[in-house]
């Protein structure tokens, strides 16, 4: 049994090797490999000539392009990482009043602490009951001034004037004649 497997085998093999030979094999024609079958012509020669062209012009190309922009990388700020302990601190309120305690006594002077409330206020988005509670110890501490003003309300548009109507027509001019 052996024997007439290693016959089988034997001649599968050799069945390929004298199949690639003859050109039969996965090439697809009967060109010997790694050459060309007689000369090469003038259009093979110009498809040549026209592949290393384009091979030129677009490493030349690529050669010019400016390099990728590098990733940015964006750490949290100050803000952001209390606003993200604040959803699982204990008391959520006792901690953003010492937040803003510290804000308050680092900034110098009312500007500059404006600014730096004002820079929070607007990371504040969630929870947003922080905005509410920037806004009244800003109040609080800067003698009654606002954080961010009320808007003022939008003048109402004056209704455009309405035209009378138009009088009918004399009543000799719309009779039949």
């Amino acid at each position: 049994m052996i024997r007439w497997a290693a016959f089988v085998l034997v001649g599968l093999i050799g069945s390929v090797a004298l199949a690639q030979r003859a050109g039969g094999g996965s090439r697809g024609g009967g060109a010997p490999p790694g050459g060309r079958s007689g000369g090469s012509s003038a259009e093979e020669q110009q498809r040549a000539v026209n592949a290393k062209q384009w091979a030129d012009d677009i490493e030349r190309v690529r050669a010019q392009a400016p390099p990728p922009p590098l990733p940015t990388i964006r750490f949290p700020t100050e803000n952001e990482k209390l606003l993200a302990r604040l959803r699982m601190a204990e008391d959520p309120k006792k901690e953003l009043a010492q937040y803003l305690e510290k804000l308050w006594k680092d900034a110098k002077d009312a500007p500059a602490r404006k600014v730096a409330l004002d820079g929070f206020w607007r990371d504040a988005e969630k929870p947003k009951w922080a905005r509410a509670s920037i806004e009244d110890y800003y109040r609080k501490h800067a003698d009654g001034a606002e954080l961010h003003p009320p808007p003022e309300p939008a003048p109402l548009a004056k209704p455009a004037p309405v035209a009378p109507p138009a009088p009918p027509p004399p009543s000799g001019a719309s009779a039949k004649p």
